[in-house]
């Protein structure tokens, strides 16, 4: 990412530290969800039941609502990547690698990699827009979108292992 990229998605999501934190019951729904549903149909989940509970639609309250189920995705994605990464390793126990690499690193590596294709993406879409809180919402939709997807595809890994 070229440092005025970083800068325009520093630049977009700056504001939207302010209300991260997700409710007890946003997160009890959340973790229902994905427990018991298809993943997918999670999606919108927080932002669906948050947006219609605000006094008025403001942007500010739109973008924390989203911010808030971010939160929750990002910490599955951060959960389902350590899991997999002790999948990783006790299967590295049980027999090793036949070409000699750590499956370990290369699993660190895609997560890498994915993150940093994430951020290059999510800066380039909202650098479309001049309109401040334009950008931040679509590099705030589009990290949602992307950490969605990244979980997902994590939980399939960890069902295969």
């Amino acid at each position: 990412m070229t440092c005025s990229g970083l800068l325009s998605l520093v630049y977009a999501l700056g504001a939207l530290q302010i209300i991260a934190e997700p409710t007890l019951q946003e997160r009890a729904d959340f973790t229902q969800c994905i427990d018991t549903q298809d993943e997918e149909s999670c999606f919108d989940l927080i932002v669906n039941s948050c947006v219609p509970t605000l006094d008025t639609e403001t942007h500010e309250g739109v973008l924390a609502c989203a911010q808030r189920e971010l939160t929750l995705w990002e910490e599955l994605v951060e959960a389902r990547y350590e899991a997999l990464l002790e999948v990783v390793e006790g299967a590295e126990e049980a027999q090793s690698d036949e070409d000699g690499g750590d499956p370990r690193d290369e699993l660190r590596a895609s997560q890498s990699f994915w993150e940093s294709l994430r951020d290059s993406d999510c800066a380039h879409m909202a650098s479309a827009y001049r309109v401040e809180t334009l950008s931040r919402l679509t590099a705030l939709e589009c990290f949602r979108l992307q950490s969605a997807e990244r979980a997902i595809w994590l939980g399939t890994q960890l069902t295969k292992g």
